[in-house]
Formats: C-alpha cells, structure tokens, sequence
C-alpha cells in the first residue's frame, strides 16, 4: 500500500470510528409542524455534544429521563436484536430474519466473529457475534428446520415463502450484554 493510500485509509477508518451510528429520538410535544421525535433527539445530542464537559446538570438531567433512546437494530453488535432483546429482559422474542444465519451465531459452538474479506481476518473490522444461548447452533438449526412451518406465495416477485417456528433455549452468561446464565428464553 502506498503512502498515500494507506494515509486515507487512515483516515477514512478514524473516522468510520468517530460516527454517531444511532437514529436518537426523543420523546416530547413536537414544538412545531417541522419538530418530530427523531429531530429533537437529534437536538437533544448535538446540544450535549456541544456543551462538552460543561453540559448543564438541567440538560443532562432532561437526557437521563428515559425519553433520549438511541435505535439500532443491533447491525454494529449482533445483526439480530435478539440479544438485546435478550439482554433487556425479554423472555419471548418475536424476530423478523431476511435468512437465519445470524441468529445461529448466538448458540454454542457459532464462530466468534466472521471476516469481512474471505480468507483474512479483518478483525477489528468484522462482525463479532454474542453467545448468549447453551445450546449447539448445528442441533437447534436442525430442530427449528424440522418443526417449523413453511408458507409459500407462488409466483410472489418479493416475498416467495416465510418460515415460521419456535425455539426454545436456556441463556449462558454474557457480561458485555449482562446477560445471566439460566434463562429460558
């Protein structure tokens, strides 16, 4: 890699690594015909990004009522949800999956991460997958595919079939998501 080449690949990944990835929204009366959920929690970010170390004990107070959230559908830790959801509390899990393979990276015996490129490892760019349920993804892959139901749409130009089905798994312990071992999920 050239010099030059790899300082703008220095840059593009500093700051790949500074973006705000969240959709913030925040919950109050809109304040006109333009303000909406999503631009005050935008607003409300800016404004304590803006403040620095010296954001107002009332301005922090307003971010900490529990109406600033910050979505994600779990793509930059999980690509599923359901170990936030998991994570969160919830003991059933209703997902939405365009294809399961995400969803096995969360049982025993998933790869920790998967590469972006093919044959190279391009951690700590890559996905990192969270074990959060005991059970071996080979066996509750083959369980699902065995007692789930298949819908097909003949002649559907988007959505041919959809694959419904339950699972039923006991959680182990994750403290990066504080997830306790146990769980029956």
């Amino acid at each position: 890699l050239s010099k030059a080449h790899g300082d703008m690949l220095k840059e593009v990944l500093v700051n790949v690594s500074k973006t705000d990835w969240a959709l913030w929204t925040y919950n109050r009366p809109a304040g006109g015909p333009n303000e909406n959920m999503f631009l005050a929690g935008r607003d409300m970010v800016n404004e304590v990004i803006r403040s620095g170390s010296d954001a107002p004990r009332s301005l922090l107070e307003q971010a900490t009522q529990g109406r600033l959230t910050a979505l994600l559908d779990g793509v930059f830790t999980e690509n599923s949800g359901v170990a936030h959801a998991v994570a969160s509390g919830a003991v059933e899990v209703v997902a939405f999956f365009d294809g399961m393979s995400d969803f096995w990276y969360h049982f025993e015996g998933a790869p920790p991460t998967t590469s972006y490129i093919s044959l190279l490892d391009s951690c700590p760019f890559c996905d990192v997958h969270c074990q959060i349920f005991q059970e071996n993804y080979k066996v509750a892959r083959d369980r699902f595919e065995r007692n789930s139901t298949r819908f097909t749409y003949p002649g559907a130009k988007k959505l041919s079939s959809l694959l419904v089905g339950t699972i039923e798994a006991k959680t182990v312990d994750h403290a990066d998501l504080g997830v306790t071992a146990g769980k029956s999920v």
